[in-house]
């Protein structure tokens, strides 16, 4: 490690040299926007928040050429994208989101600050959200509890959308296509929006269309049959049945996305806002998974057979709506009441391919999420802004997946309700010293109450140095899924929630909500070409929830896996991120991350988190609406298992721009991303190799 930070030295050395220019270079300077962000739940400059927060702009989105989410995040310096995360065979080609080490159970996702109900860990929504419907992003780096409660334990994700245009209105056309150097894993985009003010009425309107042809990798299976109650082999036609199969890593899918937002003010200090929208989803794949195959008048009567090729189709939809109101009393105090619901339903159906079987549905469930809000702003004096605020917050799972019987295919409820109050003091020391300092306290239906805190301080002591000092404690009470899951096939053992009793697993055990304590140091500034900001974490978790593998007859093999506590994990490391403006259209960013985690329990490093992280973005925009970029990103050695590490690999994706027209109404786009053809480890997603986009925008 001390290698590594004499390393940083240098490199803080280098940009502190690099922010100091002659009179002669400032006069070609452009300014540096300052950013607002929500993750305080007031607008504040983003100099002035003491945790660590990236924001991705709709500037920065279009230059990407992204069609969704999934393409934002995987070029966002410093975040883990993990595949495989949950009990189907089709985890393959879905991937989840995991920040500074904390697991993706631990990233809140947030759409305008609100919840969407989905799968556990979001694993679908990086390829559902399109990139249009998208203003920023705002990521926040560490546990942010005190604000948002349960499942904010390694940070947020919000994504905030378009919104009415006050002066005018605003018609967009996105249409993009594009696929790999094969013809493989095409991928054609159409969305559209309307924004505008009538009167005291805003409104937003958007649509998106995607349609993908799957990519497959051809990979060779060999089948093994045993009795779903021991796990042990039994004799059987499929028992070493060997054959190869398309591996599906990119869905074939088609997603329909629309929603409507509308503003009204009713006067100077009323305002209402209610919005809908609705998103409809049709996937398809084939893997490499487990079915039970019937065996009428033997013992046992079925057989389990794993890696046996399986086809997976999913259709699934989601409606959300809400309102809320906000009104000024006074010159210093506003308040909001907000009310929103999300509606989630699943159908999954699994085949076997080799062999007859009935179709498994385990995989169904409906999700929905309730919550209501009310807040207050206050600025009790010039030197303290107080926001307080309580919610509740209700989400009902109904699933198959959770039902004791593995067999039966009937829904089973369970229903999770949050209460919490909380406070936050935004103090003004001196001019140059502020501090946030922010308490909750969540009521849990189904786990211990929570009381959780978080204190920080900046010291600005010029534009180009400020200091921070941040700490934050954080909790996430375990899903429906770790407590009551019952998956008898996602692969070579069964996975069996922590309260669930299923073949080999016979008793049941407490599942703890895992709690974190974060430390942060950072420094930071910017002047009129360069920005940059060091942070050095050191996260201590207790109780994180993890899957553990389990020998329960002591036989040397493994019988199933389950949820449990890890008394004491460690995740730390230093990030930097920073900017500079070259002058003459050239700029640049550079992002790096080295991360160590441990279980100080076994001393192993936790799965499917990378070392290092490093990014490097070049732009160059040209006369005559003309721009490049370029943008290079090396993903590190990681454990895989826990004794063998997947290779790192860097992929360079290359883009580029040009308005046209006379109001600049028109933009034609495109790119290649993995220009060089860099493999990547099948555990971690693969890669379709080079990928050819091109795309038109059209905006009046």
């Amino acid at each position: 490690m001390e290698r590594k930070l004499n390393f940083a030295g240098i490199i803080i050395g280098m940009l502190f040299l690099m922010g100091y220019q002659t009179p002669a270079a400032a006069e070609e300077a452009i300014k540096l926007e300052s950013t607002v962000v929500t993750a305080t739940k007031t607008e504040k400059e983003l100099s002035g928040i003491t945790a660590s927060v990236d924001v991705i702009t709709s500037a920065e989105i279009k230059m990407m050429g992204a069609a969704t989410l999934k393409n934002i995040i995987e070029k966002t310096p410093g975040i883990t994208m993990q595949y495989g995360r949950f009990p189907h065979p089709s985890s393959k080609s879905k991937s989840a989101i995991s920040i500074r080490g904390m697991g993706c159970n631990g990233t809140l996702m947030l759409i305008d600050g609100k919840r969407l109900g989905g799968e556990s860990e979001s694993p679908y929504e990086m390829d559902r959200i399109p990139a249009d419907m998208i203003e920023r992003i705002e990521i926040v780096k560490g546990p942010m509890s005190t604000l948002y409660g349960s499942d904010a334990l390694g940070g947020v994700i919000n994504i905030i959308t378009k919104k009415p245009s006050k002066d005018k209105v605003h018609l967009g056309l996105d249409l993009r296509g594009g696929m790999n150097g094969s013809g493989d894993g095409e991928n054609y985009n159409a969305s559209f929006n309307a924004r505008g003010t009538a009167g005291k009425l805003g409104y937003t309107f958007f649509a998106s269309y995607n349609e993908a042809n799957p990519y497959v990798e051809r990979e060779t299976y060999t089948s093994k049959a045993l009795n779903p109650q021991t796990n042990q082999p039994i004799p059987d036609d499929q028992q070493g049945k060997t054959g190869t199969i398309d591996v599906t890593y990119r869905d074939e899918a088609e997603v329909l996305n629309t929603g409507l937002s509308l503003d009204y003010d009713f006067t100077d200090a009323l305002n209402a806002v209610v919005d809908f929208n609705y998103f409809q989803e049709d996937r398809e794949g084939f893997y490499r998974g487990a079915s039970k195959k019937p065996r009428p008048g033997q013992i046992p009567p079925a057989a389990m057979i794993l890696d046996t090729p399986v086809k997976s189709v999913d259709d699934n939809e989601r409606f959300d709506y809400g309102s809320s109101i906000g009104y000024k009393f006074t010159d210093v105090l506003t308040g909001r009441l907000r009310a929103y619901r999300s509606e989630y339903e699943k159908r999954n159906r699994t085949t076997a391919i080799n062999f007859t079987a009935p179709v498994n549905n385990k995989f169904s469930a409906d999700v929905d999420i309730t919550g209501y809000e009310a807040e207050t702003i206050w600025a009790v004096t010039n030197e303290h802004l107080l926001v307080s605020g309580a919610e509740y917050r209700e989400v009902s799972r109904d699933s198959c997946a959770i039902n004791p019987d593995p067999t039966s295919y009937e829904f089973v409820n369970d229903t999770h309700r949050f209460k919490a109050l909380y406070l936050q003091d935004e103090w003004q020391i001196t001019d140059t010293i502020n501090a946030i300092l922010g308490i909750r306290y969540d009521d849990i239906s189904y786990a211990d109450n929570e009381m959780t805190f978080k204190a920080g301080l900046i010291k600005s002591i010029f534009p180009l140095l400020r200091l921070r000092v941040n700490y934050a404690e954080g909790y996430r009470a375990p899903d429906t899924a770790e407590l009551y899951v019952i998956a008898p096939s996602p692969g070579d053992v069964p996975r069996i929630g922590a309260e669930a009793v299923y073949g080999p697993k016979q008793t049941v055990h407490t599942l703890d909500p895992e709690s974190l304590k974060s430390y942060e140091l950072g420094i930071g500034g910017e002047n009129e070409r360069f920005s940059y900001s060091i942070a050095f974490f050191f996260n201590d978790a207790e109780d994180k929830i993890e899957l553990e593998r389990v020998d329960a007859d002591h036989d040397g093999v493994d019988d199933y896996q389950t949820y449990v506590n890890k008394t004491d994990v460690e995740t730390k490391g230093v990030e930097l991120d920073a900017g500079y403006n070259f002058g003459y259209g050239i700029s640049a960013n550079f992002g790096w991350l080295e991360l160590d985690t441990e279980d100080k329990e076994t001393g192993r490093d936790l799965l499917f988190n990378p070392e290092r992280t490093l990014s490097l973005g070049l732009n160059y925009r040209v006369a005559d609406g003309l721009s490049f970029s370029l943008v290079t990103r090396h993903i590190g050695r990681q454990y895989k298992t826990e004794t063998e590490k997947a290779d790192s690999f860097t992929l360079v994706d290359v883009s580029f721009s040009k308005k046209l027209g006379a109001g600049n109404n028109y933009e034609l786009y495109g790119g290649v991303n993995n220009i060089f053809d860099e493999d990547v480890d099948k555990t971690l997603g693969s890669n379709v190799g080079p990928f050819f986009f091109a795309g038109i925008r059209i905006n009046y």
